[in-house]
């Protein structure tokens, strides 16, 4: 579909964006932690400026819970069948995500992180871990954080070594992919800009201007399509096509209360192969255009 419609496309005006999962390096990039969201303060509410922005937590809880479905293997389906190994798996990997979106800037929030994270669990002698510094670190400032409670959920679970060691293999095990070069290349940084879709088509658009100013962000225009390429032969990495279509339909829904309940310019979505894409039935491969060709 790339190789037929995208010159079409551009010569209409069309800025054209691809998650290439077959050939990385021609892919452009995609690192899912752009598109947690921010949510106002109450200072900022009622026009008090707070620096202080919280992330929508549920937005974090979702991307752990796409990332977690999709990236089942025979390996990590036979160590962690129990349910308290997949659980207690999942709330060490909120307390690391919460972690790294409050303690690091945003070029360095990605996988990246979460692995370089996942390094400091092991404990010394002592049985305490650097991990565990940098958490009671935390604790002190927020101890009523979200990210602060997880991770002593998370020691609680992980009481006896052995535990925490199997807890800690699984985690790597799942995010092995993004030690790959071309993977973190992919995901460490971000250009999809999915917050065009459905917006106004002329960048002097009024509304779109407004958009901008009330968000401080610079959102360009939706006339734009987006093309998702997995490789036929092989589903390792259609984890990261499914998480994209999740945060897609979270951003439709988004951007259709930024302007007042729908998108402004139509979205098409054409999809096909959806058993490639695990089991989130809803989420499939395609191409999404933000205006009717």
């Amino acid at each position: 579909m790339l190789r037929d419609c995208g010159y079409s496309l551009k010569k209409k005006g069309y800025t054209i964006k691809v998650l290439n999962l077959d050939e990385k390096s021609k892919s452009n990039h995609y690192n899912p932690f752009v598109y947690i969201k921010e949510s106002p303060t109450f200072d900022e509410i009622i026009g008090n400026e707070n620096p202080n922005h919280k992330i929508q937590e549920d937005d974090v809880m979702t991307l752990i819970n796409t990332l977690m479905v999709n990236t089942k293997s025979e390996n990590i389906e036979n160590t962690s069948g129990d349910p308290f190994w997949e659980k207690s798996e999942m709330i060490y990997l909120q307390a690391l995500f919460y972690y790294t979106i409050r303690h690091y800037d945003k070029p360095h929030q990605n996988f990246s992180t979460i692995l370089k994270l996942i390094r400091l669990s092991n404990p010394d002698s002592t049985g305490v871990s650097p991990l565990d510094k940098l958490f009671d670190n935390w604790a002190k400032d927020e101890p009523d954080h979200i990210g602060v409670k997880q991770y002593k959920h998370f020691k609680v679970a992980a009481s006896a070594p052995k535990m925490m060691s199997t807890i800690i293999m699984v985690a790597t095990a799942r995010l092995a992919a993004f030690n790959i070069k071309e993977i973190a290349d992919l995901t460490n940084t971000d250009d999809m800009e999915l917050e065009r879709i459905g917006m106004p088509i002329n960048d002097n658009s009024p509304i779109l201007q407004k958009i901008n100013a009330d968000t401080g962000k610079h959102i360009g225009n939706g006339k734009v399509a987006y093309f998702i390429i997995t490789k036929p032969s092989d589903s390792t990495f259609n984890f990261l096509a499914s998480i994209f279509y999740t945060q897609v339909f979270a951003m439709i829904d988004e951007n259709a209360k930024r302007l007042g309940g729908s998108l402004v310019t139509p979205l098409e979505i054409y999809m096909d192969e959806w058993a490639q894409l695990r089991r989130n039935t809803s989420i499939c491969r395609g191409i999404g255009l933000s205006k009717t060709v």
